[in-house]
C-alpha cells in the first residue's frame, strides 16, 4: 500500500482567499442561501443531539433519593444571616466625610 504524498498549492489556496470576497458578492443570493442552509443544518444537528437523543435515554435506573448534608446546610444558612445582619447594619451607620477636613476649599 502506497501513501501518497499530498502536496498543497499555497498560492491558488491564496489567490481563492483574495477572490472569495468579490465571489460572494457577485452572488449574494446564493450566498446568503448556502450559510441559511448552512445555520439550519447546525441547528437540526444540535436539536436533534439534546432533545431528540436526550428523550431516548432510559432514566428508570437512576435512584431518585437525594441525601442533603443537614450540618453544610446549617452553616451556609447561618453565614447568609449573619451577611443579611451586617448589611442591615450597614444601612443605619452614619459615616463620616473623610474629605471635608483633607481638601481646601478657596474662599
Amino acid at each position: 500500500m502506497n501513501i501518497k504524498e499530498i502536496k498543497i498549492n499555497k498560492t491558488k489556496i491564496l489567490k481563492l482567499l483574495k477572490t472569495l470576497p468579490l465571489l460572494t458578492a457577485n452572488h449574494a443570493f446564493f450566498a446568503s442561501l448556502i450559510l441559511f442552509l448552512l445555520a439550519l443544518l447546525i441547528g437540526s444537528v444540535l436539536f436533534y443531539k439534546y432533545f431528540i437523543s436526550a428523550q431516548k435515554i432510559d432514566l428508570s435506573d437512576i435512584d431518585n433519593s437525594y441525601l442533603l448534608n443537614e450540618e453544610g446546610y446549617k452553616e451556609l444558612k447561618n453565614t447568609w444571616q449573619n451577611h443579611e445582619i451586617m448589611l442591615e447594619r450597614s444601612d443605619s451607620k452614619e459615616y463620616p466625610n473623610p474629605f471635608i477636613k483633607t481638601l481646601p476649599f478657596p474662599g
